[in-house]
């Protein structure tokens, strides 16, 4: 499923994105990093206890519905972007 979502965030948002990293790394809080060109843009999915907000900060974050923007939003730092995928962009 995680590969609709990248799609659906390429599409939605016009980002030139291609997965450098696989799903699991801890620097990407078990996400998945988003690139334009050679840049981290976002990261999709981060999984709320495993994030490190130092090490995120500046990107935006891409999540599937209201519940994930409640439980990753309980520890974000204020300024962070987060962007809820449309209902159904994911699957």
């Amino acid at each position: 499923m995680q590969g609709h979502e990248v799609e659906a965030a390429r599409v939605l948002y016009n980002v030139v994105a291609h997965l450098r990293h696989t799903d699991g790394d801890r620097r990407w809080a078990l996400g998945t990093p988003l690139y334009v060109v050679d840049r981290p843009y976002g990261v999709l999915r981060p999984r709320p206890s495993f994030v490190n907000w130092s090490q995120l900060k500046g990107l935006v974050i891409v999540v599937r519905n209201n519940d994930e923007l409640r439980l990753v939003g309980r520890t974000a730092p204020n300024g962070t972007r987060i962007i809820v995928l449309p209902e159904g962009a994911g699957t």
